[in-house]
């Protein structure tokens, strides 16, 4: 343990907050409601215990590192760089780290002007299909508004994509 705050009071007992560090992963133990001051500090260790050997921490990305290539319509490209803008890191049962899941969402159809840091989606990752964590996406670069061509004819293939993907769920019968 490298850390705690220990408390006492009649209705809540002995309680202490400890936290501790094995390799890159820090625990925190919140233990409440014990008959004295040694049986605090022994649950606290045992929790901690429990968790380190079931558990580990696993970093899912690193800052600014480039998870995907955006499609970007009306732009002077036709692409944006997609990152994080920090180091993330999960703690997830051993068990399950092999089934860590990551789906990227991104804004339909995105458009120039783009700018850098600006907010395009999110990242989310999951164990066995429940949600652990999602995070925000960014740009990682700029992207500004391409030729007044460029624009008129990707508003042209924007409209046609729409009434195409009409036209296919009017044939197909969903709504």
């Amino acid at each position: 343990m490298d850390g705690g705050k220990t408390g006492y009071t009649e209705n809540a007992g002995f309680s202490l907050v400890s936290s501790a560090v094995k390799g890159k992963m820090r625990l925190i133990s919140v233990v409440m409601g014990t008959a004295g001051s040694q049986i605090r500090v022994n649950e606290s260790r045992q929790l901690l215990n429990y968790g380190f050997r079931f558990f580990e921490t696993l970093q899912v990305a690193t800052k600014d590192e480039v998870i995907y290539e955006a499609d970007v319509w009306q732009g002077n490209r036709d692409s944006v760089a997609v990152a994080l803008e920090q180091d993330l890191f999960l703690t997830v049962p051993r068990t399950q780290a092999a089934s860590l899941e990551q789906e990227l969402e991104l804004e339909p159809n995105l458009k120039a002007p783009i700018a850098k840091g600006q907010t395009i989606g999110k990242v989310i990752w999951s164990v066995d299909g429940r949600e652990v964590k999602s995070s925000e996406v960014k740009s990682a670069s700029d992207v500004e508004a391409g030729s007044l061509f460029k624009r008129l004819k990707d508003a042209f293939l924007l409209w046609l994509s729409v009434v195409l993907a009409d036209i296919g769920r009017l044939f197909s019968g969903a709504s």
